[in-house]
């Protein structure tokens, strides 16, 4: 699985053409999962949702990266995205071949977000899996931070 975690100031997100949902500081992650990832177990879904939750990439009034999401009561805003797993090495047309099965991807996503949810936060917003979405966002910094269970 791959999460893009964006640090933002402000967010919204439309879902098929729908009223826009909007919050404020926090984080945006965007979220994917591999064909080999197939169908994830607890224990890594609960670790990713810790580390987006508790990732300490805000501010203290020193001005370090020191506090995370949880900490200040922020918001996250979760969506489902197969392209960042794409595959770009031949060609100028991205293949998408090794973003995970369907039902995989769509079952490990709803049980980030519900382990998200957990959490003390000012709002959740979650993106729907398969939909057209309209995200906007304001980067804080910017930081952007890639997480990748291959990497574990």
């Amino acid at each position: 699985m791959r999460l893009v975690i964006q640090r933002v100031l402000s967010a919204s997100i439309s879902i098929d053409g729908g009223p826009k949902e909007s919050m404020g500081e926090g984080l945006v992650v965007f979220f994917a999962s591999s064909l080999d990832d197939g169908l994830p177990s607890d224990e890594a879904i609960n670790k990713l949702a810790s580390k987006t939750a508790k990732m300490r990439i805000f501010n203290d009034g020193d001005g370090k990266m020191n506090l995370s999401a949880e900490q200040l009561g922020f918001g996250i805003m979760a969506v489902p995205n197969f392209t960042l797993f794409a595959e770009t090495a031949r060609g100028n047309r991205p293949s998408f071949s090794g973003s995970g099965e369907r039902q995989h991807a769509l079952d490990a996503f709803e049980r980030y977000c519900e382990e998200l949810e957990r959490y003390p936060l000012a709002r959740f917003i979650k993106g729907k899996f398969g939909s057209d979405m309209k995200v906007e966002l304001i980067n804080n910094g910017p930081v952007t931070i890639i997480v990748d269970t291959k990497d574990w």
